[in-house]
């Protein structure tokens, strides 16, 4: 009809805004501590809300983590676009990954979203084609300024992170920090023979930690 507007989404009422924060506030703090396959029950608990409200908010899964992770992925995203500008290609390699395991280290959920996102099983996004034309564009920039080496690929990156990850499923609780060591070691690996080793940051695990470790994942897996 003439005139006639579509109207928009309804907006929440407040009540129904503020169990939706509880909600996201809850599934964030656990999604952190426990990764993407938390219970969603305990989310409702935790918000103070039946099931009946949650579902009513998020259908499924899928949805809660859209809402949750969406920004955060963007963000991740922009970090990535930055250090692909950095003047030095080497400094702006070691920052994405250092502040990216850095996040990672910090919140389960994330990591859980980005190893989803590079296996292509992720429902948020895949990074774009734009995104790693960038991350090798950072290479071959820094393989011309002769800090990185000339045989690295953008598909070395992948297994880089999941021995890094392994560390700090290994190591978090015993050592929280322990993963910056190891990658300091893989990026002297990744360095020019003509560049010298940097000072590792992170005091090497005793190998009696070390084995408890691995004792403590196998008991976890059991």
């Amino acid at each position: 009809m003439p005139g006639s507007q579509t109207a928009g989404p309804r907006p929440l009422r407040r009540d129904a805004r503020a169990n939706r924060d509880r909600i996201l506030a809850a599934a964030s703090e656990l999604f952190s501590a426990q990764g993407i396959e938390a219970p969603l029950d305990e989310i409702a608990r935790r918000a103070g809300v039946g099931t009946g409200t949650f579902y009513r908010h998020f259908a499924s899964r899928d949805e809660l983590l859209d809402a949750l992770f969406d920004e955060r992925v963007r963000r991740f995203d922009e970090m990535t676009a930055a250090a692909c500008d950095a003047d030095d290609a080497w400094d702006g390699l070691v920052g994405l990954l250092t502040t990216g395991f850095a996040l990672q280290a910090t919140d389960r959920g994330l990591k859980d979203i980005l190893v989803a996102r590079a296996r292509g099983t992720g429902r948020l996004s895949q990074p774009s084609a734009e995104t790693r034309r960038a991350i090798t564009g950072l290479i071959e920039r820094a393989q011309r300024e002769g800090a990185l080496r000339p045989d690295i690929t953008l598909g070395d990156l992948p297994l880089l992170s999941a021995a890094i990850l392994g560390v700090m499923d290994l190591t978090g609780t015993m050592a929280p920090d322990a993963w910056r060591r190891i990658l300091q070691i893989l990026l002297d690996g990744l360095r020019t023979a003509r560049t010298a080793p940097t000072t590792l940051p992170h005091p090497p695990l005793d190998i009696d930690d070390a084995h408890a470790a691995l004792v403590e994942r196998r008991t976890r897996k059991s």
